[in-house]
C-alpha cells in the first residue's frame, strides 16, 4: 500500500504540508483529485479547513491566469478572437498592458470563485443535499485544480469543464451524502439557469427586432 493511500483515512496530503513537503503535498493531491476523485472526496469530508483549499484554488487560478495572459494570447491568437481579449480584459490593450490584465483576471476569477461556491450550495440546497456551506466551500476549492487543463490549445476549455462537472458531482455526492443523480443535478444548474437566461435574452431581442422592423 503506498503511503499517499495510507494517509488517506486521515484527510488531504495539501492540509498536512508540514509532514510531506509543499511541492509534494502539492502534487499528491492533485493527482488524487484527478485520478482517484471519489477517494480523494471521501477523504475531504474529514477535514475542516478552508485557508487550506483555498490556497490550494488560488494556486491554479494563478497558473491559468499568468498562461493565458503572457502565453496562450499571444501563441494561438490566431484562431482565438483578440475582440474577446478586448470585451473581458480591455486592460491588456489600454491601461497597464499584461501586468493589469493579469491582476483584473485574478479579481474576476476570485470574485467568480466566492459567487459560484454561493450558487452551488443554493443548488444543492434545491436537491435537497444536506451539506454545510463549509464542505461546499472545501469541494468547489479543490475542483479548480483541474482548471489547469484548460492550458491545452484547442482542447483544454472543454476538456477542463466537462471534467469539473465530473468532480463536481462527485464531490457533491460524497459530501451531501445524495446520490449521483442529484449530485449531477446540482453539478449542472448553474449552466441550465445560464443558458436558459441567455435564451430569454435572446427571444426578447428577436421579438424586439420582428416589432420595430415591421
Amino acid at each position: 500500500m503506498s503511503e499517499e493511500r495510507a494517509y488517506c483515512p486521515e484527510g488531504i496530503e495539501w492540509e498536512d504540508r508540514r509532514r510531506f513537503g509543499f511541492l509534494r503535498a502539492f502534487l499528491i493531491t492533485w493527482k488524487r483529485l484527478i485520478l482517484a476523485p471519489s477517494d480523494f472526496f471521501k477523504c475531504l469530508v474529514k477535514g475542516n479547513s478552508l485557508l487550506d483549499p483555498f490556497l490550494f484554488a488560488i494556486i491554479f487560478i494563478a497558473i491559468v491566469a499568468f498562461f493565458n495572459i503572457y502565453f496562450r494570447f499571444s501563441t494561438i491568437r490566431i484562431v482565438e478572437s483578440w475582440f474577446l481579449r478586448g470585451v473581458f480584459f480591455p486592460w491588456s490593450m489600454t491601461l497597464g498592458g499584461k501586468p493589469l490584465a493579469l491582476i483584473a483576471w485574478m479579481i474576476y476569477a476570485l470574485l467568480g470563485f466566492f459567487v459560484n461556491t454561493v450558487v452551488y450550495s443554493f443548488c444543492l440546497f434545491i436537491v435537497k443535499g444536506k451539506v454545510s456551506y463549509r464542505q461546499v466551500f472545501r469541494v468547489y476549492s479543490y475542483v479548480n485544480g483541474v482548471s489547469i487543463l484548460s492550458i491545452i490549445p484547442f482542447i483544454g476549455t472543454i476538456l477542463a469543464s466537462v471534467y469539473g462537472i465530473v468532480l463536481l458531482t462527485i464531490g457533491f455526492r460524497e459530501a451531501a451524502g445524495i446520490s449521483t443523480k442529484r449530485a449531477f443535478l446540482a453539478a449542472i444548474m448553474p449552466l441550465v439557469f445560464v443558458a436558459v437566461f441567455f435564451l430569454f435574452i435572446g427571444l426578447i431581442i428577436f421579438l424586439v427586432l420582428i416589432r420595430f422592423g415591421s
